[in-house]
């Protein structure tokens, strides 16, 4: 009886020392590998699917050999020596399969024969199901693509992220993707004033209308953009006469070409501090405009509009308050 409790005691460490090890593939890129007839992945898929059942037999197969070691405990040495006996045996099992020599000695057997376990437990995958108590997702979490992160972050609860939070990040995670062509407003949108245009209540009552702050000046088409026009500083000025665009135009003017990927767009804002350019073709042709503010739109996922215009007055800053935040669209960015 000695014999069979210490072949039994042996049987359980070895079992429990069997430990199927996962994939360092990510589930992600597999099923879209598999998705696409590579069979390898589809392979490696199964296998994963299968491996908590084998964990899930192991269990049980530890909990018949343990019953037998109780029933031959207690008949070998009483009940209550029996049941000490089997307690200190579940106590040791722990410790004694984190030898390292025990597994490389077990676990080159199991990977000989996992083929078979596999094709076993996929017989008993209904009965086997019952008893899982272990994740079927694979054990790595690494990730291997941009487009696999994405997937993550927009397949997370809202208790891990926010609905904000995912447009954030993934927006943040496509802007190196983008170009000016991208975010840009097309020139058939863009609000132009003609240099030699008089700036009278007409013309500022129209442009205000517009709901943008800055205006391309072109001089003959708009393929010769010559400055900027503001015209929210023309709005705060009194004039005795109406003067003409060219006069009120801010003359500086920056480009930027379409193809351009926006982390130099970025780098050209920053550089030159400015708000507006003028998006050009190979051709130098206007082909539209954007803004610092169609930047951060693209960066962040959306718009930062809270309808506060009044920065260069420190009264109206000192007196804001702090929940002055709104959504809503920023009409001026577009051409502003």
């Amino acid at each position: 009886m000695l014999i069979l409790l210490i072949v039994i005691y042996a049987v359980i460490i070895l079992i429990r020392v069997i430990q199927p090890v996962h994939t360092r593939l990510s589930r992600f890129g597999l099923e879209k590998k598999a998705e696409e007839g590579d069979k390898s992945a589809a392979k490696i898929l199964e296998r994963e699917r299968l491996l908590p059942l084998i964990v899930v037999l192991r269990n049980f197969l530890i909990l018949v050999f343990g019953a037998l070691f109780l029933a031959a405990a207690v008949t070998k040495y009483a009940l209550w020596s029996g049941i000490l006996l089997t307690a200190f045996m579940v106590v040791s099992i722990v410790p004694l399969t984190r030898i390292k020599a025990l597994s490389h000695l077990v676990m080159p057997y199991y990977q000989k024969f996992e083929t078979k376990i596999l094709k076993f437990v996929a017989k008993l995958a209904v009965i086997l199901k019952f008893f899982r108590t272990v994740s079927t997702e694979l054990a790595t979490k690494n990730v291997e693509s941009k487009e696999e992160l994405m997937h993550i972050i927009a397949t997370s609860g809202p208790e891990i992220i926010t609905e904000d939070e995912k447009k954030i990040i993934t927006a943040a995670l496509k802007f190196s993707d983008g170009v000016v062509a991208d975010i840009m407003t097309p020139v058939d949108k863009v609000v132009f004033v003609e240099n030699r245009e008089v700036l009278g209540p007409m013309v500022l009552d129209r442009l205000g209308r517009t709901g943008f702050q800055r205006f391309p000046v072109f001089d003959k088409d708009p393929n010769h953009v010559v400055g900027i026009l503001n015209i929210k500083k023309l709005l705060n000025l009194e004039f005795k006469d109406s003067p003409r665009a060219d006069k009120m135009m801010t003359k500086k003017v920056y480009f930027v070409r379409k193809d351009a990927d926006l982390d130099a767009v970025l780098s050209a804002f920053s550089r030159n501090n400015c708000y507006f350019l003028i998006v050009i073709n190979k051709k130098r042709e206007t082909v539209g405009v954007v803004t610092i503010s169609d930047l951060f739109e693209k960066f962040f996922g959306r718009r930062f509009a809270d309808g506060f215009d009044s920065d260069d007055n420190a009264v109206a800053v000192s007196e804001r308050p702090n929940n002055s935040t709104k959504n809503g669209e920023d009409v001026g960015a577009t051409a502003g």
